[in-house]
């Protein structure tokens, strides 16, 4: 497109008429960026991206991690069932963003998307928490549910939410302080688990 190009233009005479200040080739996030990320303009975004993330991923890691233990020892299944029960997780997770996400991603609130999802996801969680796990069909309703509500809204919309509400300049810290920081509370979590 002609605005694509006059934009490469411009970033290409602004490249060979710069001159490198530093021959440095680190990665981490200049001090700028990590300041403008906790900045008030991006503060609120931050936290709720982090909070979604949070609450999506806690339950995610668990079951990711520590589901095939969990039905393999309530429930005196073997280990290949128990790992089949987590496979279909995935498999329905995977099949909800293929079939239902990207089909009404674009074209319905996001926001009521995720609010249904994340009653889908809170009723499989609620199978979980609350009726024992030993009775291995509770068990495949419980995986359907999370995992349908999962792939269906949750799971891609955290990801187009943490790209969509930061700008470019920041976006990366933004993407690496939130999935740290996710990852130090899941872990936290996990100590607590079975």
């Amino acid at each position: 497109s002609p605005r694509f190009e006059a934009i490469t233009d411009e970033a290409e005479d602004a490249d060979s008429t710069s001159t490198p200040t530093s021959t440095s080739t680190s990665t981490a996030p200049s001090r700028s960026a990590v300041r403008e990320l906790f900045s008030p303009a991006h503060r609120k975004a931050l936290l709720f991206v982090f909070v979604t993330f949070c609450l999506w991923n806690i339950p995610a890691g668990t079951y990711g991690f520590f589901l095939p233990f969990i039905i393999k020892n309530s429930g005196q299944t073997s280990q290949a069932v128990s790992v089949a029960v987590d496979a279909l997780w995935f498999g329905s997770a995977s099949l909800a963003v293929w079939q239902i996400f990207m089909r009404l991603g674009d074209r319905v609130n996001r926001a009521a998307l995720y609010g249904v999802t994340a009653l889908i996801q809170a009723a499989g969680f609620w199978i979980f928490v609350f009726v024992s796990p030993n009775l291995l069909g509770w068990a495949i309703v419980n995986v359907l549910l999370f995992g349908i509500g999962q792939g269906a809204g949750q799971w891609p919309l955290n990801r187009v939410w943490s790209v969509e509400l930061f700008p470019t300049a920041v976006r990366n810290t933004a993407q690496g302080i939130i999935f740290g920081g996710m990852r130090l509370v899941l872990g936290v979590w996990s100590f607590f688990v079975p």
